[in-house]
């Protein structure tokens, strides 16, 4: 039976292999091909920035290759490097593609922020890159009512956790104390397994002393909490 398992994971294993060799062969194959497109392009000069496009969607995309257009724009450019000799080709296609990949690069600038904060920045920009610096003062109050109005949302979305942390803490708690007057547990467990529960609900949220409206010491490591459960016995 090992035996048999052995060759299974060696066959397994093996088979894996070969669809990686096979899938790496096939991504090399369509990008080579596609530098190929557009060196005739370059060289005939018929290549237009429609038919790059066209060319990445084809040969990359369509065929499930995982590769941003950018990447591939600076790809073809050390592919053509690395095979020209004089240097004519290469100029040709840093002529062509430059322009692209500085326009996608402005696409994509500020994308890890929200929508209405990336158009004043890139509006910023522009003016600054410009020297139009009259329009400077609008843009920064928008942008300044920009970040007020995520600040608003923040405290909201604050004040809500401050209600519902402690309604949830103490929903755990009551249910633990139910549980408690059914079971033989001993003060000592009850207090730990509350300790527990407590600090994992906290840590997890992460309440601070001023944003949190109960206070973090766990109800049950004070004297009250204690009194509460020897009446309760």
């Amino acid at each position: 039976m090992d035996y048999i398992s052995i060759i299974g994971c060696s066959v397994a294993l093996l088979l894996f292999l070969l669809i990686f060799i096979i899938s790496s062969s096939i991504v090399k194959k369509n990008k080579e091909n596609a530098y190929k497109l557009l060196i005739k392009g370059i060289e005939q000069e018929t290549l237009g920035e429609q038919d790059i496009y066209l060319i990445y969607r084809q040969l990359l995309v369509n065929n499930k290759i995982d590769i941003l257009y950018i990447d591939f724009l600076e790809s073809f450019l050390l592919y053509v490097r690395q095979k020209d000799k004089d240097g004519v080709l290469t100029k040709k296609s840093t002529k062509i593609t430059i322009p692209i990949i500085e326009k996608e690069k402005e696409k994509t600038t500020y994308s890890n922020i929200q929508e209405r904060e990336r158009r004043i920045l890139l509006a910023i920009e522009t003016s600054v890159n410009e020297g139009e610096t009259t329009s400077l003062k609008n843009y920064l109050v928008d942008l300044s009512e920009a970040i007020a109005s995520n600040l608003k949302d923040l405290n909201n979305a604050r004040q809500t956790n401050k209600w519902t942390i402690p309604i949830s803490i103490i929903s755990i708690l009551i249910s633990l104390i139910m549980w408690y007057s059914e079971s033989s547990l001993s003060d000592s467990d009850v207090k730990r397994i509350s300790n527990q529960i407590y600090t994992s609900i906290t840590d997890s949220l992460n309440i601070s002393n001023s944003d949190s409206l109960i206070n973090p010491k766990c109800p049950f490591s004070n004297t009250k909490s204690e009194t509460a459960i020897d009446d309760h016995q």
